[in-house]
């Protein structure tokens, strides 16, 4: 079974002006928590992009992103999430996933497994896809889920305008 990364790991490749992957380590993220820093300026274009995908994740766990993350949300947020109602509005999103939570009373958890950033042409529009896998919704089940979060660049930062999740059926065995 693949294994989570641990807090300030990173898989994203590195940026396509560097050599050769092997010569550069993957960049390091910062921790991810509620209370976490704003991106600092100093971060690649992916690298702040995974960052920003793993801080929006934390509503997925229940828990309350930074104050700051509101900036990064456009206002024409959708989502489209599995045995969810579509189009929900990020308020809405954060919402559903507290509920989610508490009637789960801590038997849901939700880990990253992979992430892959993928900046389209003139490095205004790019797609996050995040490969989750999680245990306890229902209980005792076990499965993965695809998620695609759609950013865009505007008045100089990236905001999350679209979020997909496309949940696998239960392929494992009961945990």
């Amino acid at each position: 079974m693949p294994q989570p990364l641990s807090s300030g790991q990173s898989i994203s490749s590195p940026d396509s002006n560097s050599s050769t992957p092997s010569e550069c380590p993957p960049p390091i993220l910062p921790e991810v928590h509620p209370d976490c820093p704003p991106p600092d300026g100093t971060m690649s274009p992916t690298v702040e992009l995974e960052y920003l995908s793993r801080v929006v994740f934390l509503i997925v766990r229940g828990l309350d992103p930074p104050p700051w993350l509101e900036a990064h949300i456009s206002d024409i947020f959708k989502s489209e999430v599995d045995n969810f109602p579509s189009s929900m509005t990020w308020p809405q999103l954060r919402e559903m996933f507290r509920i989610v939570n508490r009637a789960a009373k801590g038997t849901y958890r939700p880990i990253i497994l992979n992430v892959l950033v993928d900046i389209h042409e003139h490095s205004t529009h790019a797609d996050v896809l995040i490969l989750i896998e999680a245990t306890g919704r229902p209980v005792n089940l076990r499965r993965h889920t695809v998620c695609r979060l759609r950013w865009r660049r505007r008045e100089g930062r990236w905001q999350i305008y679209h979020a997909l999740a496309i949940r696998s059926p239960s392929l494992f065995q009961f945990v």
